[in-house]
């Protein structure tokens, strides 16, 4: 925006120093000088985040701009165009400048009109996250909710055995769930179709698996959470209706 500014300084300047030569020149250039205004405004349409106040920005200088050409034209032709003639034989150059410079000015508004609105960007703590995610956490943190349907409690019993067996082994997870928990873990399992989890998991509680490789079964069951992850995200796209709606 700084730049565009300078450009519309640098446009006026060259006008009111160079090109009208202090009334012995191209006198009309001096017109030009609106850009000093006109030059933030231009830019300020490409970068506004709302689309309808940018085209609306970007309308005001196009309109701005066509307004000051119009009269440059005009006046200039009552000036004499003898005079735009005499100012590019002494100082070719800076005519040049200018030229390029304006003809620049007026094409920011006209590009702002043809490009999306920039998106304003949502702090990454405000992102909803995905729909999976939601009901992943719901069961782990809620028990499925508050009406869970089929497959928001077998989520929530699987999510409690496995946490359980994770932070203390198979022992551990069988003397901390009761026998209706244990049952809905190994339901849960099933559900999911982890059949040889659930199986040892019921075994387990009887004593039938050796104490001293059931965790090393287990983990070669489960070798880690993207299992039980992946297997849930397929249940989910396949059948939505096991779970409750967000």
């Amino acid at each position: 925006m700084f730049g565009t500014a300078g450009l519309g300084i640098a446009i006026g300047a060259t006008a009111l120093i160079a090109l009208a030569a202090g009334g012995h020149g191209w006198s009309t250039s001096v017109l030009s000088a609106t850009s000093i205004l006109t030059a933030p405004v231009a830019v300020l349409a490409c970068f506004f985040p709302n689309d309808r106040a940018r085209r609306s920005i970007a309308l005001a200088a196009i309109v701005a701009n066509s307004v000051v050409d119009i009269l440059v034209l005009v006046l200039t032709a009552r000036e004499g165009f003898n005079q735009v003639s005499a100012t590019w034989n002494h100082m070719p150059f800076r005519l040049a400048l200018w030229l390029a410079a304006w003809v620049a000015l007026q094409a920011i508004p006209l590009a702002a009109l043809r490009r999306p609105g920039l998106k304003p960007q949502v702090p990454e703590d405000m992102v909803e996250p995905p729909e999976a995610d939601r009901v992943w956490n719901r069961a782990a943190l809620e028990g499925g909710g508050k009406e869970p349907r089929e497959g928001d409690k077998a989520l929530a019993a699987l999510l409690l055995a496995h946490g359980l067996v994770m932070n203390g082994g198979v022992e551990h997870a069988i003397d901390a769930l009761d026998a209706h928990e244990l049952e809905a873990a190994a339901t849960g399992f099933r559900f999911f179709s982890f059949e040889n989890v659930a199986s040892f998991l019921e075994e387990s509680s009887r004593g039938v698996v050796d104490e001293e490789i059931a965790d090393e079964t287990y983990a070669q069951m489960i070798a880690c959470d993207a299992v039980l992850v992946n297997r849930f995200e397929e249940c989910l796209k396949a059948s939505p209706e096991s779970f409750a709606p967000l």
